[in-house]
């Protein structure tokens, strides 16, 4: 028993260990080029894109960190990024006893599985802030975090249960 709760104190400390450090490099990265491709590039230019795809005749551009549209757009500021919740996931892959091979696919996996909600989440508030600010405040503060948190535990457990393939001995 003492040894399972030593475990598991070792990895919820690893776990906040992980999430402080990333934090503190992006916190140090968000004005490089890396940070301003991962924003302006990266984030708002594929939010922008999909919303051509989806009301092409909006006129929404992409201007810095801004997604601009006549009748309101969005700002992406530190933390609309997706990187935070990023950061639950690789810190929760590297706390959780996975192998490597597992490790290694869920980040890379993982990275799609985030930017993908994070861009469905964005698109969400794009089209509140322009037709419902007092939904767009809800699913800004409060839904859309909580679903992207289940969406990282959701995704953890199901590499948990996930058993690659093993070299047959012959």
């Amino acid at each position: 028993m003492a040894v399972t709760r030593m475990r598991d104190l070792r990895s919820a400390l690893l776990f906040a260990g992980v999430v402080w450090a990333l934090q503190m490099a992006w916190q140090e990265a968000q004005a490089t080029r890396w940070g301003v491709w991962l924003i302006q590039d990266l984030t708002v230019g594929t939010l922008v894109r999909a919303i051509h795809l989806l009301s092409p005749d909006l006129g929404v551009q992409g201007v810095g960190a801004r997604v601009v549209a006549p009748g309101g757009g969005i700002q992406i500021r530190n933390g609309c990024d997706g990187t935070e919740v990023w950061f639950l996931l690789v810190a929760a892959l590297v706390a959780f006893p996975f192998g490597w091979t597992r490790r290694w696919v869920g980040v890379l996996l993982g990275t799609v599985w985030v930017f993908g909600l994070n861009q469905l989440r964005l698109l969400a508030l794009f089209y509140a802030f322009r037709h419902d600010p007092a939904l767009f405040n809800q699913l800004h503060a409060v839904v859309a975090p909580i679903v992207l948190i289940l969406a990282i535990l959701a995704f953890v457990m199901a590499l948990k249960q996930w058993e690659p393939a093993r070299a047959r001995v012959a």
